[in-house]
C-alpha cells in the first residue's frame, strides 16, 4: 500500500456559479518518491489553482436556424363606422360637419358652363343674315339661349335679333323690336330661352344708319348637366 501524505486546513479557489471562492479542505496526497544518484526524493503536494486565464476568442456566427411556426391569428378588430346608409343612385356622399365620420348623402347641383358665339362684321356692317350654328348636346346635358353682348365699331347704328330655327325669340329681339348696336357696348340678359340639340341659331340684321363699321355681337349660351 503506497504511503500517503494529509494535508490539512489547506485553501482552495473554486468557481461555483460564475463565482469565485475559497474554501479551506483537507487532502491525502500519495508519497512518490524517486530514486536520484544515491538519494531519495519527496515529491510535495501540487500547488494552488492558478488564475483563471482570459477569455477566448470570440466564436464564428452559427448557422441560422430553422424558422419558428407561425404564429396564430389575431382577433378579428371591431367594425369600422362605413359609409352612411341610405343614399340614392347618383347621390354623392359629404362631410356634414367637421367631426370625425359624419357625413350625408347629397344630390349634387347642377353644374352650368356658358359658351360664347361671336359674329366678327369687318368693314361695314350691312343688311344681312348672318351665318349662324348648330346647338350640340351630349346625353344629360340641357342648354339654354342666356345673353347677347354687342357693339358697332365706328359710324351711327344698326339693329339685329337673334332667332332660333330662323324664328323670332321672345326677349332677344323681333322684327318690330331688334336691338340697337351704338358704339357703346351693350348687354342684354333676358329669361332664358330652352334650346334643344340640333337646334339653328342665327342673327338678323335688319337695318343700318350712319354707315356703321366693324360691328360685333356675342350669343351666349348656359350648359347644364
Amino acid at each position: 500500500m503506497a504511503e500517503e501524505i494529509r494535508y490539512r486546513d489547506t485553501p482552495v479557489q473554486v468557481e461555483v456559479g460564475g463565482i469565485s471562492q475559497t474554501l479551506t479542505v483537507d487532502y491525502l496526497v500519495p508519497k512518490i518518491v524517486a530514486q536520484v544518484g544515491e538519494e531519495n526524493l519527496v515529491v510535495g503536494p501540487g500547488g494552488p489553482r492558478g488564475d483563471q486565464g482570459p477569455a477566448g476568442a470570440t466564436g464564428g456566427q452559427g448557422a441560422r436556424g430553422d424558422t419558428g411556426a407561425t404564429g396564430a391569428a389575431g382577433a378579428t378588430g371591431a367594425t369600422g363606422p362605413g359609409v352612411a346608409t341610405g343614399g340614392s343612385s347618383g347621390q354623392q356622399l359629404v362631410k356634414a360637419s367637421s367631426a370625425d365620420f359624419d357625413t350625408r348623402w347629397i344630390t349634387p347641383p347642377a353644374k352650368t358652363l356658358r359658351s360664347v358665339h361671336t359674329f366678327a362684321l369687318a368693314g361695314p356692317v350691312l343688311a344681312a343674315t348672318l351665318p349662324g350654328f348648330f346647338v350640340s348636346l351630349a346625353s344629360g346635358q340641357a342648354a339654354t339661349l342666356a345673353a347677347v353682348r354687342y357693339v358697332a365699331g365706328g359710324g351711327t347704328s344698326f339693329s339685329f335679333r337673334v332667332r332660333k330655327g330662323r324664328a323670332d325669340v321672345s326677349g332677344f329681339g323681333t322684327s318690330g323690336a331688334p336691338f340697337v348696336a351704338t358704339t357703346t357696348a351693350a348687354a342684354r340678359d333676358p329669361t332664358n330661352v330652352t334650346l334643344a340639340d340640333g337646334d339653328y341659331v342665327d342673327v338678323v340684321i335688319s337695318d343700318v344708319s350712319g354707315s356703321p363699321t366693324d360691328g360685333v355681337i356675342t350669343v351666349i349660351l348656359e350648359h347644364t348637366s
